[in-house]
């Protein structure tokens, strides 16, 4: 694999790169297991066909898994280049994505081989079938190769079709519009949406505003009132089926100004999302999966300020948002909020366990009833006010876990040795598989005396088209044009000799005795299929 570039490397290590499709809701598992399945062949020409296919797969995993390993270590010598070390993680999570989909592609009657199921293989009449049971190739899973790791989320696109935008075209003047969306995680997962398109509407009246998703259909699945839309910036609305709407705020005041919506309608403003749930797909260290502790932010106690006589001031409802553009977000620890409230002139500072600050906001205005302060490093807590006159301090202690990215957790010597193991795994795999082959050829060889190379029973074996017709297979008969009888006799000829000459039970005959058998063999076959001559079709039994 080439070099990749900067925007490259940043695709291949975006979360959502390699995901997978899931058709279950979160937490569901799916009503048609693929585990422990017996897999059965029809006869032996399918049984050597379906080993020949698993071995040349197995022969791809291998190649797949040797640049795995060097890339690993070479992973090991880069640790000092940031850059470097990026690029190296971002390709092997392709190849390891990879990896699953061939794995995932050797299937026989729409079954997959390799998921640790069983393999019985008809070897025709007179033979015991042969058995054998497949591992788990997978790079994720229990049992698998452990050499990836899966989290169900969900991937949320915001976009805007014809109508949304006709619809639109007098809305421009309040600024507000929905700039993206994500999923949330431990929302309900019985409210899930679908796979599919949903539409969303903003229903604008200031700081009373509502947020609906409708189904295509025009039906109501969700609907959040009260969500304060009023003054400039950022505001995320949550759903409980998982989804969490960011809106922005950039309004023309004067025109807004002149708005009364205690008597006009509200304002709406349209779009869509594409909503699509999937798997996620990253490395996994030796000791298990990344960290496993969930996003989120708690006050460590509820803040305060004034009393339920003369007014109060409270905070509640912290939430890790996405940090601002180009912005770093704020990592897992604990912070120090602190208010000081003037009224309509407020202080808001975020400071760290070192006392360094980390958010900053003045001017603000918090005499609402119900307010939100977004952070740019990624903190939102609502600040409700019940009519505070009395200016005051007020501190709030937060605990914030965000999950750290995965390559900063990744160890490239373990996975070293990860690869190698699983290495180990495909190896013996493929030992198995051409065991089972040889054992195949060895079979058909002592009910086909004529096969006496191996190179001619494969051969034999993977003549589908020749073993359907000698053995009055599911192929049917032959189909003779009328016309002239030399001519049908001809094509007839033509194509019984076509369809058996890579039979090495023909393997021994000279040339006159194979002339001969072709002509004979098609004179019986020509004989029966139009009335004439009381011959057979031409029968040759594999056994």
């Amino acid at each position: 694999m080439e070099r990749l570039t900067t925007s490259q490397i940043s695709d291949f290590n975006n979360p959502l790169a390699f995901a997978r499709d899931r058709e279950a809701r979160v937490g569901q598992a799916t009503l048609d297991s693929r585990s422990s399945q017996n897999i059965r062949t029809g006869d032996r020409e399918a049984s050597f066909r379906l080993i020949k296919g698993a071995t040349e797969r197995l022969e791809t995993m291998r190649a797949n898994l040797q640049s795995m390993l060097e890339l690993s270590r070479s992973g090991q010598r880069s640790t000092n280049n940031a850059r470097r070390t990026e690029e190296i993680y971002g390709k092997l999570r392709s190849l390891s994505a990879g990896f699953d989909q061939v794995v995932d592609s050797v299937r026989f009657d729409g079954k997959p081989i390799f998921e640790g199921n069983q393999l019985t293989l008809a070897m025709g009449s007179g033979s015991r079938p042969l058995t054998l049971e497949t591992s788990k190739l997978l790079t994720h899973g229990e049992g698998s190769l452990n050499l990836s790791n899966s989290r169900q989320t969900a991937e949320i696109t915001v976009f805007e079709t014809v109508d949304d935008v006709i619809l639109n075209q007098n809305t421009d003047f309040t600024g507000v519009r929905l700039a993206g969306a994500s999923y949330i995680e431990g929302s309900n997962p019985a409210l899930e949406l679908d796979n599919t398109n949903y539409k969303v509407q903003i229903q604008f009246t200031g700081n009373n505003s509502a947020v609906e998703i409708r189904d295509r259909l025009g039906t109501l699945v969700e609907r959040r009132e009260g969500v304060d839309l009023s003054g400039r910036g950022r505001e995320f609305v949550d759903f409980d089926s998982g989804v969490r709407l960011e809106i922005e705020k950039e309004p023309l005041l004067d025109q807004l100004n002149d708005l009364d919506f205690t008597i006009e309608n509200p304002i709406e403003i349209n779009s869509s999302i594409l909503y699509r749930r999937v798997d996620t797909h990253t490395l996994r260290n030796a000791e298990g999966a990344q960290s496993d502790t969930p996003d989120g932010a708690s006050l460590l106690f509820g803040g305060r300020l004034g009393n339920a006589e003369t007014g109060q001031l409270t905070v509640s409802d912290p939430q890790l948002t996405p940090p601002a553009d180009r912005g770093s977000a704020l990592e897992s620890g604990f912070y120090n909020m602190n208010i000081d409230y003037r009224g309509e002139n407020s202080t808001v500072r975020l400071t760290d366990a070192l006392g360094r600050i980390r958010g900053f906001k003045f001017g603000v205005d918090l005499t609402g009833e119900r307010n939100t302060l977004t952070f740019d490093g990624g903190l939102s807590v609502t600040v409700e006010n019940t009519g505070l006159k009395e200016n005051g301090n007020l501190q709030i202690p937060i605990e914030l876990n965000r999950r750290p990215p995965a390559i900063e957790e990744f160890d490239f010597r373990k996975y070293t040795r990860q690869i190698e193991n699983a290495m180990e795994v495909v190896e013996t795999e493929l030992e198995k598989m051409l065991e089972t082959k040889d054992k195949i050829q060895e079979i058909n060889t002592q009910r086909n005396p004529n096969a006496r190379e191996n190179a001619q029973t494969a051969a034999s074996l993977s003549a589908s088209n020749s073993l359907n017709i000698l053995s009055g297979g599911g192929s049917g008969p032959l189909s003779i044009l009328n016309g002239d009888p030399s001519q049908q006799l001809s094509q007839a000829a033509n194509s019984i000799f076509a369809s058996t000459s890579a039979l090495q039970t023909q393997a021994t005959q000279t040339p006159e005795q194979l002339r001969s058998l072709q002509q004979a063999s098609a004179a019986n076959l020509l004989g029966s299929a139009l009335g004439q001559g009381g011959g057979n079709p031409l029968s040759l039994p594999l056994t």
